[in-house]
């Protein structure tokens, strides 16, 4: 008797084997009780194999990695999956995004924030958010970033001291640099790495506020070297 396949459930979406499509993800709760959704992408082949997550700002002023993940997607990268899945966030912080602003508008960052909470900030209630609907279903995350005001970050890949699964992701999507270090307190690679034992990339290229064709395209191809090694 064959076994039933089963859909991969991301918030109220279903999808099976060769289905792809948005949805609507809550990502937290404004004070005022309205929520906050994020789009997710999802792709997935005929074939089973791993869920990787591509997300991109988290903090809301870095826009080289929401045009990266915007890129990808437009590209077809996604589409010509041959086993696995994919999951793209092309941008977490919508309310940053639109403020050019790093952080949410109570002043708080969403990256200083993880697993987060349902009754916290409104930075770490998207965490939470996220924590919750998205990296439960991941086996492996790229999270794209930029250096900060005034600071151009040449393209490199971060990873977490001795772990192994992320040092050989990262020599997968081939980047200039890569380093390993431990993460920032409360960071998403930070969470993933000790509490759900799931390997992150961060992935750094160029400044915020400022598109940098370089750090774009290395980015992208990155994206591509990653899922055909995978």
């Amino acid at each position: 008797m064959s076994k039933e396949i089963q859909p991969l459930t991301i918030a109220n979406g279903e999808f099976y084997p060769g289905q792809s499509g948005p949805v609507e993800v809550v990502a937290g709760q404004l004070p005022s009780g309205n929520q906050v959704q994020i789009t997710a992408h999802v792709f997935r082949s005929y074939q089973p194999g791993p869920t990787a997550l591509f997300l991109a700002g988290v903090h809301g002023d870095e826009i080289n990695g929401v045009e990266i993940v915007r890129r990808a997607m437009q590209s077809g990268i996604f589409e010509q999956l041959i086993f696995g899945n994919v999951i793209a966030i092309p941008l977490l912080n919508v309310y940053g995004f639109n403020n050019f602003s790093r952080d949410v508008p109570d002043g708080k960052d969403v990256n200083r924030s993880f697993p987060g909470t349902q009754k916290g900030s409104l930075a770490s209630r998207i965490a939470n958010g996220l924590s919750r609907n998205i990296l439960p279903h991941v086996d492996l995350a790229v999270d794209f970033h930029t250096g900060g005001r005034g600071t151009y970050n040449y393209p490199q890949i971060r990873y977490n001291t001795n772990d192994a699964r992320a040092a050989e992701a990262a020599e997968a999507f081939a980047p200039p640099l890569i380093i390993a270090n431990k993460a920032p307190a409360k960071s998403l690679r930070r969470y993933a790495h000790n509490t759900l034992e799931l390997p992150v990339l961060t992935y750094e290229g160029g400044e915020n506020l400022r598109y940098d064709a370089h750090s774009i395209d290395v980015g992208v191809s990155g994206i591509r070297r990653l899922l055909q090694q995978q």
